[in-house]
Parts: structure tokens; C-alpha cells; sequence
């Protein structure tokens, strides 16, 4: 039987510099072919998209820091795993996959080295979550 799989794919800047024309892919997983598409843009913002059965390409005209785009899709997966995956490259870009069972100290990781100070809170973070850890084991 074929199955339909809803997926939002959200994509935000949290470094401290603009992308700017930024080519974004994202392709389905285990031979899913994509229905339709939604995007949701910054308001202001302009793009080109282009959309095939197994992928679909985003280009944004401007993400400034802290900005977000979405992109909804609906997939028909015949092999039932209703995967997507994101692919962009650029210079100083790191593409990061955040899911729903994404535990809070990988969340911090990857946020608090863009912040001031981040690397000391996160450090007192894994302090205090390894006291916390061996009280609950004792």
C-alpha cells in the first residue's frame, strides 16, 4: 500500500551573517516522490524554486540572522520510511538536523557557541546534568 507523509522542513540563520542566494535541496529518502510543496518565506523575501518528483530546490534571495523559511511537503513513500533530508553547501555553512527526539544538550551544543559566553553555560549545563546524573543513579 502507498503511504502519504506530511513533512515540514524549517530552516533558520543562527549565525551572525546573512545568506544571501543560497541554493537549498531537499530530497526524499527511500524512493519517496514529492505531491506538492509549501513554502513560507520572511516577509519581503524572493525566491526561485524548482520542484521534482524526488526533490525539491529552494534559492531565498535574503536569510538574515535569526530569519526562517519553511518548506512543507507532502511525499508518497512506497517503501513506508517517509524520509526527507536537507542538503546545502556554502562557504562557513553548517547544516544542522535538529529532530524530534533531539535531546536538549545536543540543541545547546549546536546553539551556544554562536552566543557570547555559550561555551562557558554549556559547560556548567554538562556540570550540573552529570551531578544531576549520579544522584538520580545513587
Amino acid at each position: 500500500t502507498l503511504r502519504l507523509d506530511s513533512h515540514t522542513v524549517l530552516f533558520r540563520n543562527i549565525g551572525n551573517r546573512p545568506l544571501s542566494a543560497l541554493p537549498v535541496k531537499v530530497q526524499c529518502t527511500g524512493g519517496g516522490l514529492i505531491l506538492d510543496h509549501e513554502l513560507k518565506l520572511p516577509d519581503g523575501a524572493s525566491f526561485a524554486s524548482t520542484a521534482e518528483s524526488e526533490h525539491i530546490t529552494v534559492t531565498i534571495d535574503l536569510l538574515n540572522p535569526g530569519e526562517t523559511f519553511s518548506v512543507g511537503l507532502t511525499v508518497a513513500d512506497s517503501s513506508g520510511t517517509g524520509g526527507v533530508k536537507a542538503i546545502a553547501r556554502a562557504e562557513f555553512l553548517h547544516l544542522q538536523q535538529i529532530g524530534d527526539q533531539t535531546n536538549t544538550l545536543d540543541i545547546l551544543e549546536l546553539l551556544l557557541p554562536h552566543v557570547f559566553m555559550g561555551r562557558m553555560v554549556l559547560d556548567l549545563y554538562k556540570i550540573s546534568s552529570r551531578a544531576k546524573q549520579k544522584r538520580e543513579e545513587a
